[in-house]
This record gives structure tokens, C-alpha cells and sequence, in this order.
């Protein structure tokens, strides 16, 4: 039987591709347990000589000892390639175990994937860990270009997709013809014995969204499709706040130099999202228990039915109350290794370490990995223009809303221009979510949905089948194609205030038109620009008030 030869590549990989004593994964073990004795494994690229002489040591005393016993340590890529090429060697399976911050671009230093594909080509298979870069996902895109053309057979870490339960949940909804509802998902991280000082940095790995709570993100993709991205709305604890401050942190802070990025950032938040087919999602990420043992629950709901995912790193349990029960009935399936289901279904192998039910085929492609890293983003991003610490003299309300558009989540209304007190009353609440509305609804559909296309045709899709899919306009998309600027583009040089400023003027206007204010009664009709009867309108870029003549916008 032929020998599959194993190539672990990329710096500091140790934890996830080698364990220890505070993570549950190793993907050494699963691909070890996968293919038993036709497994070699060829080398190991990594800079650290002291953490692989000591891998190499424990495999050297295991069972695994005959699957190492040729095994090379590398410095560098460029070192492997051209002494593994001289001796004919080349690799089956890379696994591409390095931390997140030096992958998923083609930036110098962090471009990992497109270094493997020119030394080695489109032969061997690629397991990607998650997440996919640290970079801004606009920086990624070439990467995902790059890997839907160059033919390697690609999986990227999303464990938890293969866990029997997420399955048998996944098969519930499909085989009912079922329409989700809600996706309501809550982690908490234990985190006393996480002791790398970068998974605390967010300038280096992203934060604990983008970094861990991606793997639930990702859940609630595979459950509810594709995110309405503008949807996203997310607050958070930050690290300079009592609650937001951990007791028994592994690292001292203190210590390392201090960066205008803080460390310690955006570990405790709460998002809310809606999903493209109407559904309603929300999530809450903490980094709050002690040990290692994680608390976390996904909750699905459809009409008659409440699917709830519990304990996914420990015991998975799938919690399940249908139309013929009101009690829920418990789910759960004894030795299911969703490590081992995902080598196996890259590997495209079948053994008695693979159970029956495992997925065959690979269900986290880079493409769709991408989608996730996207939405993680959005969280990030929008936690982050919600501050929680007063940072002006600004009155400021919050006021929780009803409006299906927002589900549970908060809308913030402030004056840009003087501290003033809002008589908040039922009926202006009720035009402004209408309004609010409006205004999203108008704005990003159309955008987004062309986005979306377009980036089905830089991935070969036609640009007529990509229209069809999106329900965008064809001549739209190939005109974005050509480089034409879009109409918010072209304009751009008269949109005079930030979109956020000028989002925040509108909300002010609206709440004094609505109380007969007399700034907004006592200005001329001819210093109005594209408005309605409150002299608030779409204006270019978004929404202003102005002199129609001279397109400067005025205040009130």
C-alpha cells in the first residue's frame, strides 16, 4: 500500500498540530489514527528547534514512532521544498498549522498558502486552519482567487460542522423542509490557562472573535446561509472596564510594550445579525471561566421546533423539542471525533477510525471559510463604534426597539451639534423604525447583492448565471467589472460630512421634525437638497440637508 506523505508547514504551529497541555486538539493524532502505518510523515517546517526536537522526542516514545522515524525538521519552506524535491519526496498532505497572522494574504512574511502552491503545485491536498488570516478581508482576497485556481484540494478547520449532532440537526431541518427562525449562540471561553501573549492581542491575531468565537459564527452560517452583513450590530466590554477586566490572566500584561491597538480587547461582546432568507441570529462571546472546560450552546428555532446544540468541545448533545413533544429529547453519539471526520473527508479515506455517519465529502471549503471570516470582521468592526465609555458631553438614549429589521438589538440617537434632550413618545419611535428601515433596506441591498456576484465571477461563474443567483443587474455587474464608478462613488467629492456624522445629523433632524422644532420650521424651502416634507432626503453618498443649488449641505 502506497505511503501518504505528510508535510506539516508554518512558524509556531505547535499547539494546534502538536497539542498540549491546555487545548483538547492535535491534529497530529487524528491524521496518525486516519492512516495508522501508511503515513509518513516527511518534515516539519517551523523555526523553533527546541518545540520540534521535543515533538519529535514524544513521537519517537509513542506509538507513532515508525511514522516519524524519517521525519526532517525545516527552518524554512524554501528549505523543504528544495531537499524534498532533491529527494523525490514530495508531500500527499500539507497542513497549514501557523498562526493565523502569517497566512491569508500575499503580503510579504504572512503570505504562507501562496508560498506552498509555487513550491510545491496543485498535487497535494491543503488542511487550512482557522482563522483564515488576521488580515482585513479585502487584503484576503487574492488568496481566495489564488486557491479557487490553483486545483489543490483544500479543507479548512471548522470542526464543528462534522460533529454527528450538528448533523443530525442539519438533517432534522432538511428532511422537515423546515425555515429557520432564530439562531441564538452563547460561548464562554475558559481562559486561566491560555498563556500566549498573541491570543490576548488582537493586532496579532484578531481577537477573540475573529480567532475563537469564529468556529459558533461559522455554525450559525452553516445553519442560517449567508449573513446580511450591514445587518450586524455588536456591543461590547471593553478592556479598560471592571467587568471587562479577567482575574486569573496567564500572562502579565504589564509586561509587554503597550500598543495604540489594546491588548485585551473586545473579549466580552454581544451581536445581533439577520440572515439573507429574513431569519434573526444573535451571539454572545465570553472570556470568563477558569480551567479549560468551555460553556457553549446554539439554539435553533422553526416553527414547532427548538434544536439546542450544547457542550460541542466535551460531551455534543443535540436537545431536541419537536410538534409531537414538548419535552426535549436528548441526542448524543458516543466517541464522535470531529477532528478525525474532517482529515478523513480531505483524505478521502474510509477506516474503522472513521464512523459510518461522518461526512464524506469536505464541508469547509476556503471559499466558504472566507464568508465566515467576513462576518467575524463585522462583528469586530461594529463593536467598535460602540464605544461604552461616554466620550463627549453629548446626551445621548438608547432605546431597545421592536422593529423585525433589528430583532433584539439597541439603536443609538445622538445630537452632533448641541446636548439636547429627546421627548421620546410611541408615535415618533414608530416613524423612525419605519424610517430606519427605509433607509437600510434601500441603501444595501443592491450593493450587496452585486458584490456578492461579483465575486462569484472573479471565481469563474458566469456573469448571466451569477446575475440570475443574485438577483442583480447583469449590465450592473459588468459595468463594476470595467472599472465604471458607481453613482455614491462618482459623487463622492460632494458628500461633505462622514457617513457616520451625517447618519447620526439625519436621526437628529427626524427627532425635531417629528416635535415641530422650530430650527427645522424656520429653513427656506430653496436651502433644502433632495428632501422630503420633514427636509430630510437620500441625498449623494447618503442622507443630507442642503442648498439644491450649490450642493453644500446645511445644519439647522
Amino acid at each position: 500500500m502506497q505511503a501518504e506523505r505528510a508535510l506539516t508547514a508554518g512558524a509556531h504551529q505547535g499547539n494546534i498540530t502538536f497539542g498540549n497541555d491546555n487545548v483538547r486538539w492535535n491534529h497530529s493524532l487524528r491524521v496518525e489514527r486516519c492512516l495508522g502505518a501508511q503515513l509518513q510523515v516527511i518534515g516539519i517546517v517551523d523555526p523553533s528547534v527546541d518545540r520540534i526536537t521535543h515533538v519529535l522526542a514524544q513521537k519517537a516514545l509513542s506509538e507513532a514512532a515508525v511514522i516519524y522515524q524519517d521525519t526532517k525538521h525545516y527552518l524554512a519552506l524554501e528549505e523543504a521544498a528544495s531537499d524534498l524535491k532533491r529527494l523525490g519526496l514530495l508531500p500527499d498532505l500539507i497542513i497549514l498549522g501557523a498562526p493565523p497572522h502569517f497566512r491569508g494574504t500575499t503580503i510579504p512574511g504572512r503570505d504562507l498558502e501562496q508560498n506552498v502552491i509555487a513550491a510545491f503545485g496543485s498535487k497535494p491536498a491543503l488542511f487550512c486552519e482557522k482563522p483564515i488570516s488576521t488580515a482585513l478581508p479585502s487584503e484576503t482576497l487574492p488568496v481566495l482567487d489564488l486557491l479557487a485556481k490553483s486545483g489543490n484540494r483544500i479543507s479548512v478547520g471548522y470542526m464543528l460542522r462534522y460533529l454527528k449532532v450538528v448533523q443530525k440537526a442539519m438533517s432534522i431541518i432538511q428532511e422537515n423542509d423546515l425555515t429557520i427562525m432564530s439562531i441564538n449562540a452563547r460561548y464562554t471561553c475558559a481562559y486561566s490557562t491560555i498563556r500566549k501573549p498573541d491570543w490576548w492581542d488582537k493586532s496579532k491575531q484578531g481577537g477573540p472573535i475573529v480567532e475563537q468565537a469564529t468556529h459558533f459564527c461559522d455554525l450559525c452560517r452553516y445553519f442560517g446561509g449567508d449573513v446580511v452583513l450591514d445587518t450586524v450590530q455588536a456591543f461590547a466590554l471593553e478592556h479598560y472596564e471592571k467587568p471587562g477586566k479577567p482575574s486569573r490572566q496567564a500572562i502579565d500584561e504589564s509586561k509587554t510594550p503597550r500598543r495604540e491597538d489594546p491588548k485585551s480587547d473586545k473579549c466580552h461582546l454581544v451581536s445581533f445579525v439577520k440572515f439573507s432568507n429574513g431569519a434573526l441570529g444573535s451571539l454572545s462571546h465570553l472570556v470568563a471561566l477558569h480551567d479549560i472546560q468551555y460553556f457553549n450552546e446554539i439554539v435553533i428555532t422553526v416553527d414547532g421546533y427548538q434544536l439546542r446544540l450544547t457542550d460541542l468541545y466535551t460531551v455534543p448533545t443535540l436537545r431536541a423539542r419537536t410538534p409531537e413533544s414538548e419535552e426535549e429529547n436528548a441526542i448524543s453519539f458516543l466517541n464522535d471525533d470531529p477532528f478525525i471526520s474532517e482529515f478523513a473527508a480531505i483524505l478521502k479515506i474510509k477506516t474503522a477510525e472513521v464512523p459510518r455517519a461522518s461526512p464524506r465529502h469536505i464541508l469547509s471549503s476556503y471559499e466558504d471559510a472566507f464568508k465566515t471570516y467576513e462576518f467575524t470582521w463585522k462583528i469586530r468592526e461594529a463593536s467598535e463604534r460602540h464605544p461604552s465609555r461616554a466620550t463627549s458631553s453629548r446626551a445621548t438614549a438608547f432605546c431597545p426597539t421592536n422593529a423585525p429589521f433589528y430583532g433584539a438589538s439597541w439603536l443609538e440617537f445622538s445630537s452632533i451639534r448641541q446636548s439636547i434632550s429627546l421627548a421620546i413618545t410611541e408615535y415618533y419611535l414608530d416613524c423612525l423604525r419605519q424610517l430606519l428601515l427605509f433607509m437600510r433596506m434601500s441603501s444595501f441591498e443592491t450593493e450587496k447583492h452585486a458584490q456578492a456576484a461579483i465575486r462569484d465571477v472573479k471565481l469563474g461563474v458566469a456573469v448571466r448565471e451569477s446575475a440570475r443567483t443574485w438577483s442583480a443587474s447583469r449590465s450592473y455587474i459588468q459595468r463594476r467589472l470595467a472599472g465604471v464608478p458607481t453613482r455614491s462613488e462618482f459623487n463622492k467629492d460632494l458628500q461633505v460630512l462622514p457617513p457616520l456624522l451625517e447618519a447620526e445629523l439625519a436621526y437628529w433632524a427626524v427627532g425635531q421634525a417629528r416635535l415641530d422644532a422650530p430650527e427645522l420650521a424656520n429653513i427656506p424651502p430653496e436651502r433644502f437638497y433632495n428632501t422630503d416634507e420633514m427636509g430630510i432626503g437620500q441625498g449623494v453618498g447618503g442622507w443630507l440637508l442642503g442648498d439644491f443649488r450649490s450642493h453644500q449641505p446645511c445644519g439647522p
